[in-house]
């Protein structure tokens, strides 16, 4: 089938701006996929975060303490013994136990050396997590470009109303004048001037509410792309073309290529290792430590002094109460993302069978409208001639006009759709028609 351009101008102060501008604009300058943007960043930050549990741990502390009474520790002491007699001769001491003014720095290094998959498998749900976000992030934008293809599509219909109403005026005047013409000379009724003349002001009405439509669709357009409505004109056209896809080819394509199939072979995924880690968990880890203090007093004396210790640290967790609700519950969810998987998969066929079908009888019925369009164009020349000849009543012709009038409405309507269908079929599909 010959593709088929449907161009309707309607003039407009100021730039001219194409779909691609807008589609730029909006990628731009969008606040929802700008948010989603922020998301993807955050979900990287969260798995650096969690890559670092695998790298030493350090941390550091200082304390100050200060006391107006120190404990003091009173006892009795043989200081000498008689010579002669070998009798002991006590004295009655004190001694502090600690001073006033205490410090103390620590500097302590931990190391996990054996975590039974505990901290990797953190790290690679953390890694799905933020392939997720960046897949959304994807997905949001091909969702953003469809929808701005669809109002930029609804303007141009807009657009070509615009002008299918004004002709509509322009031909009904046109018939009025002649009628009245016909009337002064005899020839018709007053009958036949006050028809013309209604559907004249049916055609100024028609104009009026399609001028306010364009009005609608412009500002939706315009709004959904950030871009301020300036008087520009739009370059673009409806264009129909011939669609010649298979269903099956599209179905084997959208299973490969949707997010949200990504998204949930993540999620499945992510599942498998939350179980694992909460399984870890139950189990012995083995750690590494090294600490480092530094003191004042030292050894009972006011002065700064310095040790270390290292070793290793066995845990053992024992939370027997709470095994067993831990093992439904992860397994629980588990099973849920994949039944969510499963359910993804299902409604993305049915997805890509639908919009197949509305593409499908939307093209078909773009071309019957094209070829009754024509149809009416040929019938309205040939009514105006046979009106102006005498040989049919301004009935007839001002049918003639309704009809042709209609079928312009009827073909744009239908170019709009299939176009509409198709952004709408890429989207289930994944992006990848062409």
């Amino acid at each position: 089938m010959a593709a088929v351009l449907l161009s309707a101008p309607f003039p407009a102060a100021g730039q001219e701006l194409a779909l691609e501008d807008f589609i730029r604009s909006a990628l731009e300058n969008n606040f929802s996929l700008a948010a989603a943007g922020k998301r993807a960043e955050a979900s990287a930050g969260a798995r650096s975060e969690a890559l670092g549990m695998f790298f030493p741990s350090l941390s550091a502390s200082a304390r100050f303490s200060y006391t107006d009474t120190v404990p003091v520790m009173d006892f009795v002491m043989p200081v000498m013994a008689d010579p002669v007699t070998g009798q002991l001769f006590y004295e009655e001491m004190s001694v502090e136990m600690g001073q006033k003014e205490n410090y103390s720095a620590r500097l302590q290094l931990r190391q996990p050396v054996f975590t039974f998959g505990q901290i990797r498998g953190a790290y690679l749900i953390a890694s799905n997590a933020c392939k997720i976000d960046r897949a959304r992030y994807r997905r949001q934008k091909d969702i953003l470009k469809a929808e701005i293809k669809k109002l930029f599509y609804s303007l141009l219909l807009a657009r070509e109303m615009v002008d299918i109403a004004e002709k509509q005026l322009a031909l009904m005047q046109d018939n009025l004048d002649t009628t009245g013409r016909l009337y002064r000379s005899g020839r018709v009724s007053k009958l036949d001037v006050n028809r013309v003349r209604s559907h004249l002001l049916r055609a100024r009405a028609a104009l009026a509410e399609a001028r306010a439509m364009y009005q609608q669709a412009r500002a939706s357009l315009f709004s959904s792309a950030v871009i301020k409505d300036n008087g520009q004109e739009l370059s673009g056209q409806l264009e129909y073309y011939s669609f010649e896809e298979r269903l099956e080819e599209i179905l084997d394509e959208a299973i490969k290529s949707r997010i949200e199939l990504e998204i949930a072979r993540l999620g499945v995924d992510s599942a498998k290792r939350s179980r694992s880690v909460e399984m870890a968990r139950n189990l012995p880890q083995l750690y590494g430590f090294a600490l480092y203090n530094f003191d004042r007093p030292y050894q009972m004396k006011d002065e700064w002094g310095q040790s270390w210790v290292a070793g290793a640290m066995l845990e053992f967790p024992l939370p027997l109460a709470t095994v067993p609700g831990k093992v439904k519950r992860v397994s629980a969810q588990l099973n849920q993302a994949r039944a969510e998987r499963d359910n993804i998969k299902h409604m993305i066929r049915l997805e890509v069978k639908n919009n197949f079908a509305f593409v499908s009888l939307s093209g078909e019925k773009a071309a019957i409208t094209e070829e009754n369009l024509q149809i009416t164009s040929e019938n309205l020349d040939d009514a105006r001639e046979q009106y102006l000849k005498g040989r049919i009543s301004n009935i007839e012709l001002n049918e003639a006009i309704l009809d042709y009038t209609l079928a312009r409405r009827e073909y744009a309507a239908a170019v709009c759709e299939f176009l509409s269908g198709i952004e709408d079929l890429r989207l289930a599909a994944g992006g990848t028609l062409p």
